[in-house]
């Protein structure tokens, strides 16, 4: 059953919006701050995404990065006279040219349009004075990037957090930029975290730093069970369990091995596809 749900924080809106009920993973949030929209949720939820978007006037929206759950309904804002998008420089052929996508991917979150989009600069100006300051955080992905909005105290986290204690990775993530970016973003001032994922993640700070402390221990163990010549398939069992339906119903793409072997690579390289 698809989800259309409100999240209200001061005065930020949030939709959240999936096809498969209210778990965290498929579904993700769109966030509106005056006459701006924070990312436009999948392409199979434009029904839901228009009418949030019409309530009131747009004048710009703005995606964290190409992710069909993130950027997947920026070609259709020209519909309701939007032409205002934006996305980070490092986007713009993604969204312009396409990417593969898998077929759970297709199944939960749909095939995003292709479209051209303008990288946002330095400062994303808000209709109300205050900027939103990006921060480039690859990892997740080469593009994902983070706003900062220093007047309210608030990160849009795009898919930094997501949660506490990963299981699964992506095939095309990058678990020590992931890691990087976790450092990173503690050195910025900011007290609430607005995850696209998992909505308002109080206490902001705090559970990023567990985040970041949990995957470097995660990578110390899987490394001293490697020393010992323990397999990788014995790793993943003794650290993460057995594979289970998010493996397969992804064909492995996302799965508990692609983070341990994420972990004992020394470069965090992306896996192959």
């Amino acid at each position: 059953m698809s989800v259309c749900e409100r999240i209200e924080w001061q005065d930020i809106e949030g939709l959240r919006v999936g096809r498969y009920g209210h778990r965290v993973n498929t579904t993700s949030i769109l966030w509106r701050l005056g006459t701006t929209l924070i990312d436009t949720g999948p392409a199979n939820q434009w029904a839901c995404v228009r009418a949030f978007a019409g309530e009131r006037p747009v004048d710009q929206v703005v995606a964290t990065h190409h992710h069909e759950d993130h950027a997947g309904n920026l070609s259709k804002f020209p519909q309701l006279g939007i032409s205002r998008l934006l996305a980070p420089r490092e986007s713009l052929d993604f969204i312009a040219d396409g990417f593969p996508l898998q077929t759970y991917r297709r199944i939960v979150w749909g095939r995003p349009g292709r479209i051209h989009v303008e990288p946002f600069s330095e400062r994303i100006e808000l209709a109300d004075g205050n900027p939103l300051e990006p921060i480039l955080l690859p990892g997740h992905s080469p593009d994902m990037t983070c706003l900062l909005d220093h007047d309210r105290g608030a990160l849009f986290g795009a898919d930094l957090y997501v949660g506490g204690r990963l299981r699964y990775l992506r095939q095309d993530e990058n678990l020590n930029g992931i890691i990087a970016g976790l450092r990173r973003i503690l050195t910025f001032d900011f007290d609430t975290l607005l995850c696209s994922h998992r909505g308002l993640v109080p206490p902001a700070k705090e559970k990023l730093a567990l985040k970041l402390e949990y995957l470097e221990e995660l990578r110390a163990q899987a490394r001293s069970l490697e020393q010992k010549e323990v397999p990788v398939e014995g790793i993943v069992h003794r650290l993460l369990g057995r594979e289970d339906f998010v493996s397969y119903f992804s064909l492995g793409h996302f799965s508990k091995r692609n983070l341990i072997v994420a972990c004992l690579r020394e470069d965090g390289a992306v896996l192959a596809a």
